[in-house]
């Protein structure tokens, strides 16, 4: 049963990973489309700052789900007894740096 539990978290953490990323790239497009109409002057500074805030709070999330992941991951092999083989997810988004430019000008 503690093996069971541990898969389940495990699996459960995964989509977490991976959802959290989808939602770090909605926030970057976002950001970058608050910029352009800034920048076009459709936007404004308040407008910027909340896709910022949106953006940083998106990554955040990403780097709280992939420490859950690890965590999970760490745990199922405890319970199982050895390494967990071909199971780690792929780093699927390298855009989770932070971006923003901060020239609203």
């Amino acid at each position: 049963m503690e093996v069971k539990q541990a898969f389940i978290d495990f699996n459960n953490t995964k989509q977490s990973v991976k959802q959290a990323d989808l939602n770090v790239q909605q926030a970057k497009a976002q950001h970058y489309h608050a910029t352009g109409r800034y920048k076009a002057g459709f936007g404004d500074a308040i407008e910027i700052k909340d896709a910022e805030n949106t953006y940083l709070n998106a990554q955040l999330a990403y780097y709280q789900a992939r420490l859950d992941y690890n965590l999970a991951l760490a745990e199922l092999e405890k319970v199982v007894g050895r390494p967990v083989e071909s199971m780690e997810i792929q780093e699927e988004s390298k855009d989770t740096e932070l971006e923003i430019q901060k020239d609203t000008t």
